[in-house]
């Protein structure tokens, strides 16, 4: 378990490991911020807040993920070629299993259009964000970044850590660097997330 979700320092896990003979076959690195003591945002971040303030984006909670999750789905395609881990169907399901847990916060332009969406996961001591999703005309007036300042340093103010989660890709042996350096323009540094494989003898 990644050291951030620890109530309470407790790496015994990493010891047992170790007495089994588990070798490590995959390290991830996510972004997070320490919110209390948290690194200036880079000019480029807060000039992309500015943007958005400008142009009076507002930020909305939502329980309806179907506006949202055609506009992540168009997103990742056109971007990335992917498709979000989880359904529409799926995603609505984990919401109603822990509302409490999962959250989905939107910005909408001044007329109410949507720009952009992050869903967000809440733990004791960490905010984990996932499923980032812009309009281009979102990413033309700062959307995200304004969202993501609203989360870190108001809804969620009083949490510990904020994860933006892995930039990892091909099995965690190469780091996508713009979006480390996105992640890294709002002071986020890298925690590790291992992966250990344990050989059981017949």
């Amino acid at each position: 378990m990644p050291h951030i979700y620890h109530a309470y320092p407790s790496e015994e896990d990493l010891y047992a490991l170790h007495q089994v003979n588990a070798v490590l076959v995959r390290r991830d690195m996510s972004s997070v911020i320490d919110i209390s003591h948290q690194f200036p945002f880079s000019r480029l971040r807060k000039r992309s807040i500015a943007k958005a303030i400008k142009n009076n984006v507002v930020v909305q909670e939502t329980v309806d993920f179907s506006e949202y999750w055609a506009l992540l789905i168009d997103t990742l395609q056109f971007r990335h070629q992917a498709k979000p881990t989880h359904s529409l169907q799926e995603i609505e399901s984990l919401v109603k299993a822990f509302p409490e847990n999962i959250k989905l916060f939107l910005t909408l332009s001044s007329q109410g259009t949507l720009l952009a969406g992050i869903v967000v996961y809440i733990n004791v001591n960490v905010v984990h964000v996932q499923y980032v999703g812009s309009s281009e005309e979102g990413r033309s007036v700062g959307a995200v970044d304004y969202l993501v300042d609203e989360l870190m340093n108001k809804k969620y103010a009083s949490k510990k850590w904020f994860s933006f989660g892995t930039s990892a890709e091909d099995a965690g042996r190469s780091l996508n660097q713009g979006l480390v350096a996105q992640k890294e323009g709002f002071g986020a540094r890298g925690v590790i997330s291992d992966h250990y494989q344990i050989i059981i003898s017949r």
